[in-house]
């Protein structure tokens, strides 16, 4: 009864316009999870917690339509071969495999004709930026638009270049002088359970599991997505339990990996991953964000986690031994 669906309301005042399975993932994740024995275990010090958490899509309000505009191009060669031409950077995020993979269905070729060099700003036009989440959804869905276009073209002898450019769907309103509508385009979601351990007597916390269902419409690639998990949970485990970044003056106090922790293998969770099918009609095959939607649902989890492994209200992040301290002594 708490969860949204679709024609609520936003913080933002706009109106979620697709499906939300939150109840689905809901009882996808109970049941992967275990949550009742997990839930129940009689270990003290034994945390369990939940986080649900929506992610937007693309740059906030009219920033894709007004300020990225963005535009891209697919050109087949002499040979046959098509070439991706975008801005989008490939970081170990999975990029030329998606958006690859996405050119090469629509077309019905091999992926090994595909040719998507690393961006040259003096040969692809501007895409946009690598960041908010947008590859796949926004870029990948021009290229699937423009693989549309250069279907029946692909017999035709000679290059033959195709432009598709970003248009806002009819139904994101954003008032950018009032800062209210749609923020996103369109919103991805997950739900988290984390599981921790805190030592009774340092207070060092242990998260031994998360398990996690995700909405992203559909995986382009599932080997990539979960990479994407893999690397989101790392780094939310940094963010609600290692990263401590203080200033003073206006200068970073941790300055040294020594005085920054960051996660290392020994600090890794065991990792449980599946999504759910919802796919988003204006994405490439249905499909919409992912990157940082891994991310933001873990460090809640593992707080609430320590929360209910040691009955300390938990309102700051990251989750320290110190800060644990200070509030069993307060």
């Amino acid at each position: 009864q708490y969860f949204v669906k679709k024609g609520d309301i936003s913080a933002t005042s706009g109106v979620f316009n697709e499906t939300i399975l939150l109840q689905e993932m809901a009882d996808k994740l109970e049941k992967m999870s275990d949550y009742e024995e997990i839930k129940n275990k009689k270990d003290d010090y034994h945390g369990v917690g939940v986080a649900f958490i929506p992610h937007g899509g693309g740059f906030t309000g009219d920033g894709e339509a007004s300020h990225i505009k963005a535009v891209v191009n697919l050109m087949k060669d002499d040979a046959g071969y098509v070439h991706i031409l975008v801005s989008s950077v490939e970081m170990g995020q999975g990029a030329k495999t998606v958006l690859s993979k996405i050119v090469a269905s629509v077309l019905d070729i091999g992926i090994d004709r595909i040719v998507y060099d690393d961006p040259d700003t003096f040969k692809v036009p501007d895409s946009g930026p690598t960041v908010a989440s947008r590859t796949t959804m926004v870029v990948g869905g021009l290229l699937y638009k423009a693989a549309k276009k250069l279907k029946p073209l692909m017999s035709q002898k000679g290059e033959v270049l195709i432009t598709e450019s970003f248009k806002q769907p009819d139904n994101i309103k954003w008032d950018q002088k009032r800062l209210k509508g749609n923020a996103y385009l369109s919103y991805s979601w997950a739900a988290v359970i984390a599981e921790v351990e805190v030592d009774p007597i340092t207070f060092e916390i242990k998260c031994t599991n998360i398990h996690g269902i995700y909405d992203v419409g559909l995986p382009i690639d599932e080997d990539t997505f979960i990479g994407q998990v893999h690397g989101g949970v790392a780094q939310g485990l940094g963010y609600g339990m290692l990263e401590v970044m203080e200033s003073k003056d206006g200068l970073i106090q941790q300055n040294s990996f020594s005085s920054y922790a960051v996660p290392t293998m020994a600090d890794m969770p065991r990792m449980y991953t599946d999504w759910i099918y919802n796919p988003y009609k204006e994405g490439p095959y249905g499909a919409k964000a992912a990157g940082e939607l891994t991310l933001v649902g873990v460090a809640p989890a593992i707080a609430s986690a320590v929360e209910d492994a040691i009955g300390v209200e938990i309102n700051d992040l990251p989750v320290t031994s110190e800060k644990i301290l200070a509030e069993v002594l307060r």
